[in-house]
């Protein structure tokens, strides 16, 4: 799979569709009014392959997970409109990012 897109949908369990996704995944998008909740997964930081995360206008809480330095290939990061709290995690090993 390259690419993993859900948008104007709405979960009642929170971010549970990251956890099961391939980890040759290049892109994940979760945005536009999914309502998500909770906490994003650690489980996140385990899809190396990564190049565009999309986990903006969500419901999101809590901190960023800490392995969130493993997507190295990440070149996108969009976390804005959520609820998220804490201090950004070390991002020094996304040498690639060009947009948070």
């Amino acid at each position: 799979m390259k690419n993993a897109k859900i948008e104007h949908t709405i979960f009642d369990h929170g971010v549970r569709p990251i956890a099961p996704m391939s980890p040759t995944a290049k892109r994940l998008q979760l945005f536009e009014s999914n309502n998500f909740d909770g906490r994003i997964p650690s489980t996140l930081g385990l899809v190396q392959k990564l190049e565009v995360v999309r986990l903006d206008n969500n419901s999101l809480t809590g901190s960023l997970p800490q392995n969130l330095n493993n997507l190295t290939k990440v070149r996108e990061l969009f976390l804005s409109h959520n609820r998220l709290s804490g201090s950004l995690p070390d991002l020094t090993g996304m040498n690639v990012l060009s947009y948070l």
